[in-house]
C-alpha cells in the first residue's frame, strides 16, 4: 500500500467500499506508512490474526511509545476509549467483561428481541419512504438502526 491509503482523509470516510476495494486489489495483508500498521483486508487472514497473541491489543502501550509525541496524543485519546471496550481485551479480562452479558444474548433472549428489532426496522424504513427523494442509506438507517436497538436495550427513548 502506498502513503495515500488513509483510512482518516476525507475521501476514505465519504466511501469506505473504494478504499477497501482498492485495498483487496494489493492483497489479503500489506503495510500501510502512513498509519505505520498493518492492514488486513482478507477474511481467513483476519481470523489467523485474531488468535495470534503477538497481536494482541495489550501490546498498545509499546506502540505508543514508539509514536512522535504529536501523533502519540491524537492516538492516545482513541486507545483510551477503545480500551474500555471488551473487543479490545484479551482473556482473561474479554470473559471477564463478557460474562454479565453472557445471558442477555442467549439464542432464546435475541429471539424476544426480534419484535422489537422488526418495529424500529419498519419505522426507519417508513421514514425514508416519506422522506425526499435521494438520501443517504447509511447515516438514514444503517447507523440509526444499531444505535436505536441497542439503546432500547437500555431503556433509552428513540
Amino acid at each position: 500500500m502506498t502513503d495515500a491509503f488513509d483510512l482518516l482523509a476525507p475521501a476514505a470516510v465519504r466511501d469506505p467500499h473504494a478504499l477497501m476495494r482498492r485495498a483487496r486489489e494489493v492483497g489479503p495483508i500489506a503495510w500501510s506508512e502512513r498509519h505505520r500498521a498493518w492492514i488486513i483486508v482478507g477474511h481467513p487472514e483476519l481470523i489467523d490474526a485474531f488468535g495470534d497473541r503477538r497481536l494482541s491489543t495489550e501490546r498498545m502501550g509499546a506502540f505508543l511509545d514508539r509514536l512522535p509525541p504529536a501523533r502519540r496524543d491524537a492516538v492516545e485519546a482513541a486507545v483510551e476509549l477503545l480500551d474500555g471496550w471488551m473487543l479490545f481485551h484479551e482473556p482473561p479480562t474479554h470473559e471477564r467483561l463478557r460474562a454479565p452479558l453472557r445471558r442477555s444474548f442467549t439464542p432464546r433472549a435475541v429471539s424476544r428481541l426480534v419484535p422489537m428489532i422488526e418495529e424500529v426496522t419498519d419505522r426507519l424504513l417508513g421514514d425514508l419512504a416519506d422522506g425526499p427523494g435521494l438520501v443517504d442509506i447509511v447515516e438514514t438507517f444503517a447507523h440509526r438502526l444499531p444505535v436505536e436497538v441497542i439503546g432500547r436495550l437500555f431503556g433509552v427513548p428513540p
